[in-house]
């Protein structure tokens, strides 16, 4: 009897899979370059990521960007598509290419970007469907805060569909100024190319990955990062997703940013230690050597290392010692504001940055370029401005002090 019913259960569980895939989204995504890795994962993750992708609308959503381009891609809601758009226009004033699309959380939202013409996609079945399963999988409802759990589930499967359809895709938070191209700094050799910041410690949100930094927690920003479309990203990215929906279906979603967390368990499960750029240097000049390059020339304040690729997703790679290459941006002219130390200094470097931008300066950008062997700052993430009035939770009077510190650097583009 019990036999039975498990194989009915089976049988049903086959059904609905066979059914789901079956979808305009699922069918591209399962004929795409990352079927093998998709098909690695376990049958209830498959079925996991069935359960929240977009529907048939979001095919040919990257088709505006050429094969090959990289995709900038922005999550946004009532709270931050201004933001947004002034991290899309610094990134223009800053000279890079980078196609920028919006994942919208809230109607209402893609009307504000029309007249930019940045291509954005909101459906709200699509939300809904994040939404329950999250709900479904974690036995959970977050309240105010639910929205964040929902944003990571979208910014994940946008961004693995976008690889998986071929191309580069640099992620990142709305709370962001660039005043250089940081596609400049992304090292040529390298799969990938993240942010990082200084926390206290806890293995949850990250390491002592820096070798010369060894009693110091960082955690590896999964909001800002860089993945260059290849196997090996592509792989990371099918077995984050994986690992990501395992991850809600054990329980609970008690750190409530199960993307950042996840992707920092893997570097450390896979050994990843960062070795400092300064020793791949020129001593006077900082330029880079031949072992490292991009097309900056310099990445002083920078890092790098790898893991085994092949350990990634099991059964996928073959060479023992095929490597997937991580390096980390400039350390410390990119600015969080969960670790600056002088804020008024700080807002003062910030502020003289944003001006040469502004005066289209493209002179003494380099590290120690400035007089007294000072460097101008090259981004700045107001990842940690704290709440107004005690408020603790997702709300607007967060997000304008965030708005309101971009006017006061100099930062605000609109």
């Amino acid at each position: 009897m019990i036999a039975a019913v498990l194989s009915f259960i089976l049988f049903t569980s086959l059904v609905v899979f066979c059914q789901a895939k079956d979808s305009a989204a699922s069918t591209k995504l399962w004929a795409s370059t990352c079927e093998p890795y998709l098909s690695a994962l376990k049958p209830k993750l498959q079925i996991g990521l069935l359960d929240i992708l977009p529907n048939e609308r979001f095919v040919g959503f990257f088709s505006s960007t050429a094969s090959g381009g990289t995709i900038l891609l922005l999550d946004v809601d009532k709270h931050t598509w201004k933001m947004s758009l002034n991290h899309a226009i610094s990134l223009k004033r800053a000279g890079s290419e980078m196609v920028v699309h919006v994942l919208a959380y809230e109607p209402n939202i893609c009307g504000n970007f029309a007249k930019y013409e940045v291509p954005c996609f909101y459906d709200a079945d699509w939300l809904v469907a994040m939404d329950k399963a999250y709900i479904r999988w974690t036995g959970r409802e977050i309240l105010d805060l639910k929205m964040l759990s929902v944003v990571m589930m979208g910014r994940m499967v946008a961004s693995l569909f976008a690889m998986c359809e071929g191309y580069n895709v640099f992620l990142s938070d709305a709370d962001v100024v660039f005043y250089r191209n940081p596609l400049d700094y992304v090292f040529e050799n390298v799969d990938m190319m993240v942010t990082s910041t200084l926390i206290g410690p806890s293995r949850d949100w990250g390491a002592p990955f820096f070798v010369d930094r060894p009693k110091k927690f960082y955690t590896l920003n999964n909001g800002v990062i860089y993945y260059r479309n290849n196997p090996k990203t592509q792989a990371f990215m099918v077995s984050l997703t994986g690992d990501s929906i395992a991850h809600l279906m054990k329980g609970p979603d008690r750190q409530l940013a199960f993307l950042q967390t996840t992707f920092n368990q893997y570097m450390q499960k896979h050994n990843l230690y960062l070795y400092p750029t300064r020793k791949e240097s020129d001593k006077s000049t900082f330029k880079l050597n031949k072992k490292l390059s991009n097309k900056a020339g310099e990445c002083y304040d920078c890092y790098h290392g790898e893991i085994v690729a092949s350990k990634i997703t099991t059964g996928i790679f073959t060479a023992k010692k095929e490597m997937m290459r991580v390096g980390v941006f400039p350390m410390e002219r990119y600015v969080s504001l969960c670790s600056a130390k002088n804020i008024t200094d700080t807002n003062l470097a910030l502020a003289a940055s944003a001006r040469a931008m502004r005066l289209n300066e493209t002179n003494q950008w380099g590290w120690g370029e400035l007089p007294g062997g000072h460097s101008r700052l090259l981004a700045v993430h107001a990842n940690c401005i704290n709440n107004i009035d005690n408020d603790s939770g997702y709300t607007a009077a967060r997000f304008e002090k965030k708005e309101n510190w971009f006017r006061l650097i100099n930062s605000w583009f609109l």
